[in-house]
């Protein structure tokens, strides 16, 4: 076994870039409470369609001092891909 292939597993999907080559800007997809299994959900929804996802804590030193973070978690995806997100977050919804 490649041991460069150890680990926990993939970083998920590339973030897409420009024709420049810098990154697409990040457009806002929903916003939790900091609860970090809903938040992983989400991330690995979106990643099985290919769709990257990062997280933003807005008040990441509330988190470190209180173990929570006061302002939640912000999802973000590509701006290109944000009405692909949508419409996978919604159609998640209908089921449940």
């Amino acid at each position: 076994m490649d041991r460069g292939s150890w680990g926990l597993g993939s970083a998920g999907p590339a973030w897409p870039t420009d024709p420049r080559g810098e990154k697409e800007p990040a457009a806002l997809l929903c916003r939790l409470a900091d609860d970090p299994a809903q938040a992983g959900v989400i991330q690995s929804l979106l990643a099985a369609y290919g769709v990257p996802c990062l997280s933003y804590y807005d008040q990441q030193s509330a988190r470190v001092i209180t173990g929570t973070a006061a302002g939640g978690v912000g999802l973000y995806v590509p701006a290109s891909r944000l009405a692909e997100a949508e419409e996978l977050l919604s159609a998640r919804h209908s089921e449940d």
